[in-house]
C-alpha cells in the first residue's frame, strides 16, 4: 500500500476530486478481499479491486458519484454471472465496498504512507469521526494493513540494482547493504531504499525479513549467513554456483552455523527459468520469493 498511497497524497496535492472505494467485505471467490483500495478521479484511477467488468462498474459509478454531488455511496458487486452470458464475471463471490469523496485537506494518505515508509503496521479505525458515510451498522470497524516486510539486499552489483528496480511492485522496505560507497549511490535505487555498510548497521530484523545475497567474495557470504543464523528471518536466498554455494555452506558449518538454518537457505536462488541477464535473474528471484511467501511451489 506504500506507493498506493504516495500516489493517492501527490494526487490530491493537485486539488482533485477523488472517490475513495474501499472493499469493506467479500464472500465466495473474489479478485480482492476487506482492505483492498482505489481511488478514481473524472479521468484517472488508481489501484484495483481485481480487473474486469465490475471494476469498470465501480469506476462508473464512483464518476457518477463525483458529479451527483453527493459524498458517500454504498455499492455492492455480484461476480456471479454465467460463463456464456455478458455479466460481471464468474468467479462466484460477493464484494461490499463503501465510496467516499475524499476532501481535499485530509491527511489520511500521507500519514499512512509516512507510517509504513517506516516499517510499520497501519489501521484505519473507521469512526464516524473520519468516515461519516459508515452505517453505523456495518460489522467492519477497522480496515488493518501489516508493516510491509524488509528486504535485505546484500550486493549492489548488476543484479542487486536490476532486482531493486522491481521491488516498488511489491510494497516492501528495501534495504541495500555493500561496504563499497559507488554501490551504495542512491540514485541507481528506488525512493525510500535505505543503506548500510555492514550487518553491525542493521539493527533488530523482525522476522517478516527477507534477505538476498548477492556478494562479489566467498568470504563475505560466510559472514552474512552467520549472522543471519542468529536471526528471525521469513526468506534467505544466496546466488552463486552450485559448486560456490557447496563451499560457503560448508565454511558455515565449520564456523558452526546450525545445520537447520542452513537447509533453509535457498541457494543457489532463483527459480529456474534460464534466466542469464541481471533482469531476467532479479525476476526470477522475485518470482521464488512470492511463492515462499504464498506457500506454493
Amino acid at each position: 500500500m506504500l506507493e498506493f498511497w504516495r500516489q493517492v497524497d501527490w494526487f490530491l496535492q493537485s486539488e482533485k476530486h477523488c472517490v475513495l472505494a474501499l472493499v469493506m467485505r467479500t464472500s465466495g471467490s473474489t479478485p480482492r478481499k476487506k482492505g483492498a483500495q482505489m481511488v478514481i478521479s473524472e479521468d484517472h484511477a488508481m489501484g484495483t479491486i481485481g480487473g474486469g467488468i465490475g471494476e469498470r462498474q465501480l469506476i462508473h459509478v464512483c464518476q457518477s458519484l463525483l458529479k451527483s454531488g453527493s459524498i458517500h455511496q454504498s455499492l455492492q458487486l455480484a461476480l456471479d454471472g454465467e460463463p456464456a452470458a455478458p455479466g460481471m464475471g464468474i468467479c462466484g463471490g460477493l464484494m461490499d465496498l463503501a465510496l467516499w469523496v475524499i476532501p481535499a485537506d485530509t491527511d489520511l494518505f500521507a500519514q499512512s504512507a509516512a507510517w509504513h515508509a517506516q516499517g510499520k503496521p497501519v489501521t484505519w479505525g473507521l469512526s464516524a469521526e473520519r468516515f461519516p458515510f459508515l452505517s453505523k451498522e456495518s460489522s467492519v470497524d477497522a480496515l488493518n494493513y501489516p508493516a510491509p516486510p524488509t528486504l535485505l539486499l546484500f550486493g549492489g552489483g548488476h543484479c542487486g540494482r536490476a532486482l531493486a528496480r522491481i521491488t516498488p511492485t511489491m510494497d516492501w522496505h528495501l534495504v541495500v547493504i555493500d561496504d563499497v560507497e559507488a554501490c551504495r549511490e542512491a540514485s541507481h535505487y528506488p525512493p525510500g531504499t535505505s543503506f548500510a555498510r555492514d550487518c553491525s548497521e542493521l539493527g533488530e530484523l523482525s522476522d517478516s525479513t527477507m534477505a538476498i545475497l548477492l556478494t562479489r567474495h566467498f568470504k563475505q557470504d560466510v559472514a552474512i549467513l552467520s549472522y543471519l543464523s542468529k536471526q528471525s528471518m521469513d526468506f534467505v536466498g544466496m546466488m552463486g554456483s552450485r559448486q560456490r554455494v557447496g563451499h560457503v555452506l560448508e565454511a558455515c558449518r565449520q564456523k558452526g552455523v546450525s545445520e537447520s538454518f542452513l537447509a533453509g537457505v535457498h541457494a543457489p536462488v532463483g527459480m529456474d527459468i534460464g534466466a542469464e541477464t541481471p533482469e531476467e535473474i532479479a525476476i526470477s528471484i522475485l518470482a521464488q520469493i512470492i511463492a515462499h511467501r504464498h506457500q506454493t511451489s
